[in-house]
């Protein structure tokens, strides 16, 4: 048996990060002039700006939060270009790595929605959405589905999807141990 099936027709455990890769990502050259990086944010105010070179090699990012830091400072200058509002701290992901993988980054790093892939050469790929990993995640998760976790294999007694007010959407499980019968609330 290949493991519990996904969305994706394959093993979970086989389910990459480059899988949920979108397309329509806001890219722009380092030399690009902020009054056309603010453009874009104009229409599109929920997503970053990944700074890419010529060769389509990553750079960085800008977030919105960073043009916004950039217009309140009141330096607005013609001459400032995209190399001066980018940072380079943002987490990448590479396409190549597990969906679970995927996760494990986002939780680490609750305030990004989104993250730029990055191929091992250092080539941008894409973006995959923060929502899209934890939807591709969730929407396998059935009563009855056996998973493993952390070596050990579990049934699916019950599951919620839980929405708090603050903070990201989640999936409150009650999970199984096939081999000693302990239910877990995880």
């Amino acid at each position: 048996s290949g493991g519990v099936k996904s969305v994706f027709n394959k093993p979970l455990k086989n389910v990459k990060v480059g899988d949920l890769f979108r397309k329509g990502y806001n890219t722009v050259s380092a030399t690009t002039l902020f009054k056309n990086v603010a453009k874009i944010f104009i229409k599109n105010p929920d997503y970053a700006v990944y700074v890419v070179s010529r060769s389509n090699r990553y750079m960085g990012g800008i977030l919105r939060s960073d043009v916004l830091e950039f217009v309140k400072s009141g330096t607005l200058s013609s001459n400032v270009i995209a190399d001066d509002l980018m940072r380079t701290d943002i987490p990448k992901l590479n396409p190549s790595i597990p969906l679970v993988d995927g996760v494990k980054v986002f939780s680490e790093n609750p305030t990004f929605d989104e993250l730029p892939m990055v191929t091992a050469d250092g080539k941008f790929y894409g973006i995959v959405n923060k929502n899209d990993i934890f939807m591709a995640t969730t929407a396998d998760i059935k009563i009855g589905a056996c998973i493993e976790l952390e070596g050990k294999t579990f049934q699916i007694v019950d599951f919620q999807h839980v929405k708090p007010g603050k903070g990201p959407a989640f999936v409150r499980t009650k999970l199984k141990n096939l081999e000693n019968g302990r239910v877990l609330d995880n």
